[in-house]
């Protein structure tokens, strides 16, 4: 097979460099928007005393959250029109940007301006109706579309690997963004509103938290546990076995320093307490940071990093499509 050229490696690296921001996003945005509407819309209605503060500090966290990454999602997907590659078929492209560009509009003209109006004028059962109904359809049902077609993709794209070790790069791959973006609403969204709660809304609060129905959340954040070590016998051409360990092991240590550490001596204690513990609330901010999304480096970008060894591998072997 002829040899790619100048030109055409740094084509063909720039589509990589596209596709990798639009498959990390696409899976991000939908853990963000289920763990927004599962998890905060639900604390919402169980603040009663300062609601309004509870809001102000809830819309000025998630428009922080808000307020570039989509509009980089949307121009990964405006991206691939011009750096697909020809296995990628156009009407996933279009179908992609235009259920992006529903989700993102609707996060700026339908539920931030929602969430606005609970501030302004306290809680409004209508409102927050809208707001949930909002989330759902207009947020959470156009990115599990999205997430379908860009799983449809990342298997074209690996379609010269065998099937194990494909699938079990997908999942992992898919796994790991969306944990980044449940990740992200809990530890920069969540935790910060917690100690907005008033002291006399805390013990129903705390019940709502206890009684979140999310578990699809823990199963999609440990599903990798149990197939990175089968990676190491069945993975895409061109990862590193070294890649496979780091990756494991900073999801081991994840897990584990939750299960040893966070749940006995902070969160279940606030759950358990008939008190909202300020210094408990401020103990779980700084330390997971420090103990759990440091160490979750390695987590989140080394899947990324597989991609990128697999996209240098086919680019060697000429077999970009």
């Amino acid at each position: 097979m002829e040899k790619l050229t100048t030109r055409q490696t740094l084509h063909e690296q720039k589509s990589l460099w596209i596709m990798a921001i639009y498959f990390i996003l696409t899976f991000y945005f939908l853990g963000v928007f289920s763990s927004m509407h599962t998890m905060i819309y639900a604390e919402v209605a169980a603040v009663h005393k300062n609601f309004n503060n509870f809001m102000i500090t809830l819309n000025a966290v998630t428009r922080m959250l808000y307020s570039f990454i989509p509009v980089i999602m949307v121009l990964a997907v405006l991206g691939l029109f011009w750096s697909r590659p020809k296995t990628f078929p156009l009407w996933s492209i279009i179908v992609s940007a235009l259920l992006c560009l529903i989700s993102v509009s609707s996060t700026f003209y339908i539920i931030l301006p929602l969430q606005s109006k609970l501030s302004l004028y306290g809680f409004n059962t209508q409102v927050y109706q809208n707001l949930l109904s909002s989330s759902l359809y207009f947020q959470i049902f156009p990115a599990v579309m999205q997430v379908v077609i860009a799983i449809f993709l990342l298997n074209r794209f690996l379609s010269d690997s065998k099937f194990l070790g494909r699938w079990f790069f997908i999942i992992i791959f898919t796994c790991s963004y969306f944990t980044l973006g449940s990740s992200q609403v809990e530890g920069f969204i969540n935790y910060p509103i917690w100690l907005s709660v008033d002291l006399s809304d805390w013990v129903g609060f705390r019940d709502v938290i206890k009684n979140l129905d999310a578990p699809y959340l823990f199963f999609i954040a440990v599903l990798p546990l149990f197939l990175f070590i089968p990676m190491f016998w069945y993975r895409p051409k061109g990862i590193p076995k070294y890649y496979v360990a780091v990756y494991g092991a900073s999801l081991f240590w994840i897990i584990a320093i939750t299960i040893i550490y966070f749940l006995p001596h902070i969160q279940i204690p606030l759950t358990d307490n008939k008190e909202n513990t300020k210094s408990l609330i401020e103990e779980l901010m700084k330390n997971d940071f420090l103990l759990r999304m440091l160490y979750a480096i390695g987590y989140f970008i080394i899947p990324v990093a597989m991609f990128f060894k697999i996209g240098d591998k086919k680019i060697t072997e000429n077999i970009v499509e």
